[in-house]
């Protein structure tokens, strides 16, 4: 039982928690709290909740152990998921997202309840994570608006901020108003970049459903990602494991029945039919979500990637979506394009001595090697990329 200030009489049961390491086991639970969270709180359910974005990402990436608490009420009604995942990590065992490193936003799944029986459920889901055996909880990018975001702050310390960006369509009537709500100079130089391209050969934009006919565009956009990263000192970035090919063609080259809710879609810019651009992501609820893309260096001049976007923008507001998100981590490009930050929490809640270190690194070392790093000289920058990778233990 758990009684809340305010009301003697406020007495709520702990629903019972279910710990499952096999998903199949949890399917049909897990399927109907998607549906019933994109029917009701659209804006806290991402593709990295969904069930099909984590069956592709476990047929791939296999090596941490599935950790789903599962909470139920005295009915046996499935009240709300936490997909967490057991892992080595840094030498540590850490609890963390199911699907890390791969998501852009955590997060659980859960019916619309009232405040009281939601505290209920967060405690009743910590109480057995604690129970868990690890050296510490780690929760990365986590909306800092949502509901689990606010009771884990009396549980957990803080890691390093991040925020996530969107170009949000909904105060604009369709796409010329959001155009001419731009400045001046915005609009002649998007306009300015389009017309350069257009005059270099035959420029066609389609967004398209998975298919076997994707496959080799996307091997070349990869070939492209790689490059770029490469370029940067990230060799050792997630795109550059084996498993990241298969996951793509799982989630964009395979035609397989999906969510109703939610689609699969790639967005292909060719020049005299040749792909130059590719922006691959999910429509989930009325917001598509950008996952993957990349643009042929070789025409680097013409900014291919800015013009597949500024489409792809285009195409958003003409199928009636609400938002193009361009996920987490800053980057210049996202500042200068979005219109909507959203806050990302980091919770750690250390469970060993290992653990406690593992904080004071992120809270405070970490922090402060970040900033040193920002402060260097591009080229030293590519020089000291990689090792500090490693070092963080991160892709």
């Amino acid at each position: 039982m758990m009684r809340f200030p305010g009301s003697q009489n406020a007495i709520i049961p702990l629903p019972d928690v279910e710990v499952i390491a096999d998903m199949e086991a949890a399917r049909m639970d897990w399927l109907a709290l998607q549906q019933a969270a994109n029917e009701v709180q659209p804006s806290f359910l991402t593709p990295f909740q969904s069930w099909c974005w984590t069956r592709a990402w476990r047929a791939h990436f296999a090596g941490a152990e599935p950790l789903l608490l599962l909470a139920r009420d005295e009915n046996g009604r499935a009240l709300a998921l936490l997909p967490l995942q057991r892992e080595r990590h840094m030498g540590l065992v850490r609890i963390t997202w199911l699907s890390m490193p791969g998501l852009q936003y955590g997060g659980l799944l859960m019916l619309p309840l009232p405040e009281q029986q939601r505290r209920a459920v967060f405690e009743a889901l910590w109480a057995a994570l604690m129970r868990q055996q690890a050296d510490y909880i780690d929760l990365p990018l986590l909306a800092a608006d949502d509901p689990f975001a606010v009771f884990l702050v009396r549980h957990c310390v803080a890691g390093p901020e991040n925020a996530s960006f969107r170009i949000d369509f909904t105060a604009y009537e369709d796409w010329r108003a959001f155009e001419l709500a731009l400045t001046p100079s915005a609009r002649r130089s998007r306009k300015k970049r389009l017309n350069k391209l257009k005059r270099a050969g035959e420029l066609t934009f389609a967004v398209r459903a998975p298919g076997a006919a994707l496959a080799p565009v996307l091997r070349r956009a990869l070939e492209w990602k790689r490059g770029w990263l490469a370029a940067q000192g990230l060799s050792g970035a997630l795109p550059f494991d084996t498993a990241f090919e298969g996951l793509l063609h799982d989630l964009f080259a395979t035609d397989t029945a999906d969510d109703p809710a939610m689609h699969w879609r790639v967005a292909v810019l060719a020049l005299d039919g040749q792909p130059i651009a590719v922006d691959a992501g999910k429509v989930c609820g009325d917001a598509y979500y950008s996952w993957f893309s990349a643009y042929d260096a070789d025409h680097a001049a013409h900014s291919p990637g800015k013009i597949a976007l500024w489409l792809m923008m285009q195409w958003c507001t003409e199928q009636g979506l609400s938002a193009y998100d361009m996920l987490a981590n800053p980057a210049p490009y996202k500042e200068e394009w979005a219109n909507q930050r959203r806050e990302l929490a980091h919770f750690i809640k250390p469970l060993s001595v290992g653990g406690r270190a593992y904080a004071l690194w992120m809270r405070h070392v970490h922090t402060m090697a970040r900033d040193m790093y920002d402060a260097l000289p591009p080229g030293v920058k590519a020089a000291v990329r990689a090792p500090l990778m490693h070092l963080r233990g991160g892709k």
